[in-house]
């Protein structure tokens, strides 16, 4: 039995597996279509920021900002 903490338990978790994976890989497309030219982390982190819509506090700053720098990294 998988518990997330998002979800309801399964036992099956290839579908939830599957789509964290799209957004991973979602999320790294919007990230490098960002990119077209050079530009500073704070202005890809606006971007990203931006195109899905989100309002910047300390928490989202943190939580994205530190899942753009991952995949600049």
């Amino acid at each position: 039995m998988f518990v997330p903490a998002h979800v309801d338990a399964s036992a099956d978790v290839k579908g939830l597996v599957r789509y964290n994976r799209d957004k991973v890989h979602e999320v790294a497309d919007r990230i490098l279509s960002v990119c077209g030219k050079p530009m500073y982390f704070e202005r890809i982190l606006q971007e990203v920021f931006k195109g899905y819509e989100l309002t910047m506090n300390f928490e989202q700053y943190v939580l994205v900002g530190s899942t753009v720098w991952s995949c600049l990294s």
